[in-house]
């Protein structure tokens, strides 16, 4: 538009809006996060196409716009600080992406809140990629100052990372659920839904004592007969029990003896990324589930028990002050 005097050119902020493509991208990228493929985009643009008298975006730009997108989201997940709040527990966990293996980390924060704190990428579950996603989190703010709950599916590299970087800071719960299937593995078939009421029996038991005393029975069972089994159960049973020892109430000690909450993540990450046939390197990965979670946050809700988060952060904060001889008394 022109001045009617014709003195100077107006610009209008409707036509800068047309031209921005911001729009349009965020919605290539929600549209190909919930199921949408890059060729069928057109159908979802008749719309726009019969409004505007012209084609909408072509499959290559509509992939390049992804692409672009999901970059912006992946750097955007990468440099986003987590000293903003009061991190009282953290879950850890894989995912296995074609043959990528992603290993993702959930915060839960003093208030009961959740968030998608960190991804990293490899071929397996080892010691080096999970210090890689740990020192990542210490680099953007996590602290285990005030004493920090990890909860870990019972991997040994997990648990070994897990204690090189924090050390006495931090207290390790092994996800319960994984130790029952890890046991289950070792028994036969005929044998797995007795020996599954029995494992349950004996974790869902509030004193750790009388729970390990029931398990430890149950060990001294299979020695002869099945004695991977017995060695599967006694392998860091000790740290199984960890939410038992805090003395936490029933429902948040259910909430942190198991990696449900990181499960459920892992679950709508495969959701999201279930129509890629073909994954061309682990960057790709990476871009999906960061992408992703941006979407996921936004639909989480309190963890169960919440309101009980104080007296967990009372008790690690008198766990962790004390001397590594009294802790290692505590949780064995």
């Amino acid at each position: 538009m022109r001045a009617a005097d014709g003195s100077e050119e107006i610009p209008l902020d409707t036509y800068h809006q047309f031209q921005n493509t911001m729009l349009t991208t965020q919605a290539v990228l929600e549209r190909m996060l919930y199921g949408l493929a890059s060729r069928q985009q057109s159908h979802a643009n008749a719309a726009f196409e019969a409004a505007m008298e012209q084609p909408g975006p072509s499959k290559s730009t509509v992939s390049r716009r992804f692409i672009q997108a999901t970059q912006q989201a992946l750097d955007r997940f990468l440099q986003r600080r987590l000293d903003d709040r009061t991190w009282v527990f953290v879950m850890i966990d894989g995912l296995r992406i074609a043959d990528h293996l992603v290993v993702g980390a959930l915060g839960i924060d003093a208030d009961g809140h959740k968030r998608v704190l960190g991804l990293v990428e490899g071929a397996t579950e080892n010691h080096t990629v999970v210090m890689a996603l740990l020192q990542d989190l210490i680099t953007r703010g996590l602290t285990a100052a005030q004493g920090l709950l990890v909860v870990i599916d019972g991997a040994k590299a997990l648990a070994k990372a897990v204690r090189e970087v924090w050390g006495d800071q931090v207290l390790i719960q092994r996800c319960q659920i994984h130790k029952q299937r890890n046991v289950l593995d070792h028994l036969p078939k005929s044998a797995e839904n007795r020996v599954r009421q029995r494992l349950r029996k004996a974790y869902q038991e509030p004193d750790a004592d009388t729970a390990a005393q029931a398990l430890e029975v149950l060990a001294k069972e299979w020695e002869r007969d099945h004695p991977g089994a017995a060695g599967s159960l006694r392998e860091g049973l000790a740290e199984t029990f960890t939410v038992h020892r805090l003395g936490l109430p029933g429902l948040l000690r259910q909430t942190l003896a198991n990696t449900n909450a990181m499960e459920s993540i892992n679950s709508q990450w495969r959701t999201h990324a279930q129509n890629v046939k073909h994954w061309t390197n682990g960057q790709q990965v990476l871009r999906w589930l960061a992408s992703a979670s941006f979407f996921i946050e936004d639909t989480l809700t309190w963890i169960p028990g919440y309101r009980e988060i104080p007296l967990l952060q009372t008790a690690l904060k008198a766990t962790c002050s004390k001397t590594p001889e009294q802790k290692a008394e505590q949780i064995g």
